[in-house]
């Protein structure tokens, strides 16, 4: 099945249709946000499954290796894949981190199709640890930044 984002846009590229449903649909509730990773991720999740249906969704995505990794949401089967992070949660040390397992990702399954790194935060704009966060990332071939601004706890 064809999602309504894909059908609305035109394009079988599963990761620019995932960067259009991210940017122009997808909400994160501040209690989601509040209540940590696991939740945001759950959150996703949920609106994921109902664009792109629950067969095409995954959560915790095995990438291969040795290293046991998993990748936090993966669309179409190794077609795109999104790595969530909260602002809040990013110290220096959870930068590198963060470096290494993009990369990682990128090499292990997403290197021909694309990965996301989405992070998410209560800031209107993005501070300069997160731009320089960008600036790295984006030089990964097929690794696009994202940062959503969680929806206002004020209703």
């Amino acid at each position: 099945m064809t999602s309504n984002i894909s059908k609305i846009f035109g394009t079988k590229n599963e990761v620019e249709t995932a960067k259009v449903f991210i940017k122009d649909y997808l909400t994160i509730p501040y209690f989601a946000y509040n209540n940590g990773e696991a939740a945001v991720e759950r959150n996703i999740e949920k609106q994921l499954v109902e664009e792109f249906d629950r067969d095409n969704v995954k959560t915790q995505y095995a990438v291969g290796g040795f290293l046991n990794l998993k990748c936090d949401i993966d669309l179409y089967d190794g077609k795109c894949g999104i790595e969530l992070k909260l602002a809040k949660s990013l110290t220096a040390s959870e930068l590198q981190r963060v470096i290494g397992q993009v990369y990682y990702y990128s090499q292990r399954v997403y290197k021909n199709t694309g990965l996301i790194l989405l992070v998410v935060g209560t800031k209107e704009k993005i501070d300069p640890k997160l731009k320089e966060l960008k600036c790295i990332v984006e030089q990964i071939p097929g690794v696009h930044f994202m940062y959503k601004q969680v929806k206002s706890k004020r209703l």
